[in-house]
């Protein structure tokens, strides 16, 4: 079973402080607290100054993935993005906008255990991809919602499948030690906001013409796309 809990209701937080740690160790050969909570005593201070800021997921209640996620305000103007990742979300999740009209998906880690994990109870579908669907469920409320991602085919294949489109590409934006490039993705934004030339962009790093995965397009001859907003999901 999935369950999750949001903000001062999460459970078991020394095991999230140590799957957010175990995730960037991972990932960057060591940890580096400028990007990692350092201990439960920095997550309750974020948990108050970010009490939705904070998504817990727990498979047959065992801690599982992490989300954060940045509440601001941009008006849905891309101008108004914050271009990196400490731009977007301060010190330790302040300024955080509870009243605020964008959210932000900044990151997901998981338990190792979980990288990949397919969920039963939803047909095999990943549990990466039920995160992005319960988290634009928790924040209907709020009018915009995009992302912070990196530009890997496993991150870009995930929200474009779920629906995203692009909206701008942010050089040096995401927290590795190399400051890798990143893209926000846009799940609920002003139309007139997406780029949609990025996906050439993505073809030509990735090599895959994410267009075919999209629901938002429609192929009417090989490699011959029409741009529809119809959800077919």
């Amino acid at each position: 079973m999935l369950g999750y809990r949001v903000g001062q209701e999460i459970t078991d937080r020394q095991s999230f402080v140590d799957i957010d740690q175990s995730f960037w160790t991972i990932r960057n050969g060591r940890n580096d607290f400028r990007y990692t909570i350092k201990d439960t005593r920095a997550l309750e201070r974020m948990l108050a100054r970010a009490p939705r800021g904070f998504v817990a997921f727990y498979v047959d209640e065992e801690p599982a993935t992490f989300l954060k996620v940045m509440i601001r305000r941009t008006g849905g103007r891309n101008e108004n993005i914050p271009r990196t990742s400490r731009a977007l979300t301060g010190e330790e999740w302040e300024p955080f906008y509870e009243e605020g009209d964008t959210a932000t998906l900044v990151t997901c880690t998981s338990h190792p255990k979980y990288y990949g994990y397919k969920l039963k109870e939803f047909g095999g579908k990943k549990l990466a991809y039920e995160v992005v669907s319960i988290a634009n469920k928790e924040y209907s409320d709020i009018p915009y919602l995009n992302t912070l991602s990196p530009i890997n085919a496993e991150a870009s294949l995930m929200h474009v499948r779920c629906g995203a489109l692009p909206i701008v590409l942010l050089e040096k934006a995401r927290p590795d030690f190399s400051l890798e490039d990143a893209i926000s993705w846009g799940y609920r934004w002003p139309l007139n906001g997406y780029d949609l030339s990025l996906f050439g962009e993505l073809q030509t790093r990735l090599g895959i013409d994410l267009r075919k995965e999209s629901p938002h397009y429609i192929e009417i001859a090989p490699g011959e796309f029409i741009f529809s907003r119809a959800e077919r999901h």
